[in-house]
């Protein structure tokens, strides 16, 4: 069903494998046949402007039958797996035998302007009126049409729709899994407490003490909060005693006993936490064990399953970090 242009040579080394292993020459006969599908997939895609790593992404999203759907809806294109600039599957459309349906990309685009403001702007969601003229605008459509697609968007469950305080919001499905899984855990954070610490004052005198240092009344009650609280949320400009304050905290978690990860989103971030502290700190991709699928997504060993073991953790620039990865974190 597959004929496959092999050499003399190696047609022959199958036979004398099939004779004693038939499993590994079906295994390589399989190998032989993916490669020439991506080879026949990767040279139709190329002629529509799709670069080879783009091809392979494409492929392994989509199966052997890539090029039919691309060729009907090219927008598939600008999913995560595979990655295509929005632009550029607009030029790729161009380039196709026949107009795809407009309806995909005015949906693609819609889903664009969500993943624009979410990862360059740091917006999880739009207000929904909003979207709807700046999608409008950029797609050269009319609201009415992108107000369909984002109804038609929702029950595909690409995108969630929310009201909050009488105002409706649209999320990527995904972001809003993620923000809901941060405000779940957080609200978790705060409603089980450590318990509380009444000889707290005398403790952090005793460190003023040691270390020659008076604590001013709002890096107190941060200490303070970190303890008794189970989450603290340290803020500042520079110079205003962020990393006096951190030491402090660190100072009253070590006199407890307790075990303290400290974790920071980027390597050069790690090091200069370990620095200020004397304490090594690890990346949060480090710290959760990362491990990478096939599409080059992060996946952890550290998860709701398999907890982190300590007991306190002080992470550093949160303002990095991602609301995909805190969330991970926060499991």
């Amino acid at each position: 069903d597959n004929p496959l242009i092999v050499h003399i040579e190696e047609r022959a080394d199958l036979y004398k494998i099939a004779a004693k292993v038939p499993e590994k020459a079906e295994k390589i006969c399989a190998s032989y046949r993916s490669q020439f599908a991506i080879r026949s997939i990767t040279m139709t895609l190329e002629s529509y402007g799709i670069g080879p790593r783009e091809c392979l992404a494409a492929y392994k999203a989509f199966g052997g039958d890539v090029v039919g759907k691309v060729t009907e809806n090219p927008y598939v294109l600008c999913l995560p797996e595979v990655g295509v600039p929005f632009d550029r599957v607009e030029t790729i459309a161009d380039n196709l035998p026949h107009r795809p349906n407009d309806s995909y990309r005015i949906k693609a685009g819609i889903e664009h302007i969500l993943r624009h403001n979410l990862y360059v702007d740091g917006h999880t969601c739009i207000p929904r009126d909003k979207l709807l003229r700046v999608a409008a605008e950029f797609l050269n459509t009319n609201a009415d049409t992108v107000d369909i697609m984002t109804d038609e968007l929702c029950h595909e469950n690409r995108l969630v729709s929310k009201v909050f305080a009488d105002k409706e919001y649209v999320f990527l499905i995904q972001a809003f899994r993620d923000e809901k899984s941060i405000s779940d855990r957080i609200k978790v954070l705060l409603n089980f407490p450590p318990a509380g610490h009444s000889a707290l004052d005398s403790e952090i005198e005793k460190i003023e003490k040691a270390d020659n240092i008076s604590y001013a009344e709002k890096q107190k009650l941060a200490i303070k909060t970190a303890v008794n609280k189970g989450i603290l949320i340290l803020t500042g400009g520079p110079g205003t005693g962020k990393t006096t304050t951190l030491k402090g905290i660190l100072r009253l978690f070590q006199s407890e006993g307790l075990d303290i990860s400290l974790a920071a989103p980027t390597g050069r971030a790690a090091k200069r936490m370990t620095e200020l502290t004397g304490k090594e700190a690890k990346t949060i991709h480090r710290l959760l064990e990362v491990e990478w699928d096939e599409h080059d997504r992060p996946t952890f060993k550290r998860n709701i399953r398999n907890p982190l073991e300590c007991e306190a953790l002080i992470l550093d620039e949160l303002s990095m970090v991602d609301i995909s990865l805190f969330a991970s974190l926060l499991n």
